[in-house]
């Protein structure tokens, strides 16, 4: 992925203890609504692997998150959204391995549209399969919204093979 450009571009960061004690949580405004606080979005888990969308999610609705919707493989749905029944779960389709579809990205563009972060990969398991996927994601993303990529998401960036994403954006990984 290349890095963002413009006036308001922020370069993609290394997510470290250093850069996590300059970023405090938000205190919630006690007038505004779960609106107001921004929409996450988590992308990823396997049929293997379930509770890292579990672990992300918890994470956002525990640092202000106002709404937070999971998409993961079809298989693991109930039991992600038993686990947090706070969250929108999306069930999407599987390959026959039990990872994600490539094609998945396009049942998210309505959700894509108003997320205000994306976090893809908890979960998932590494390999160039999710290169299609990733890929779909940034592109159908909202411009303004901040990426994170972990685990198998890094993969196709770190190897060059990701497109650019229209406008500025935050990228940490």
């Amino acid at each position: 992925m290349r890095a963002p450009q413009g006036p308001s571009a922020t370069p993609a960061a290394k997510v470290d203890d250093d850069l996590l004690r300059q970023w405090p949580l938000p205190q919630p405004d006690g007038a505004a609504d779960k609106e107001a606080r921004g929409r996450v979005l988590i992308v990823g888990g396997s049929t293997e692997l379930p509770g890292g969308v579990v672990l992300a999610a918890e994470a956002a609705l525990r640092a202000g998150a106002g709404k937070v919707a999971v998409a993961t493989v079809r298989s693991a749905a109930p039991f992600v959204a038993a686990a947090l029944p706070e969250a929108r779960v999306v069930a999407l389709d599987e390959d026959g391995q039990g990872r994600l579809a490539i094609h998945a990205a396009e049942r998210l563009r309505p959700l894509l549209a108003r997320t205000a972060a994306l976090l893809v990969g908890p979960g998932m398991p590494t390999d160039d399969a999710v290169l299609p996927l990733v890929d779909g994601l940034l592109q159908a993303l909202a411009d303004e919204a901040t990426v994170v990529l972990d685990a198998a998401a890094m993969v196709p960036v770190a190897r060059g093979r990701v497109g650019a994403r229209r406008g500025p954006a935050t990228v940490a990984a």
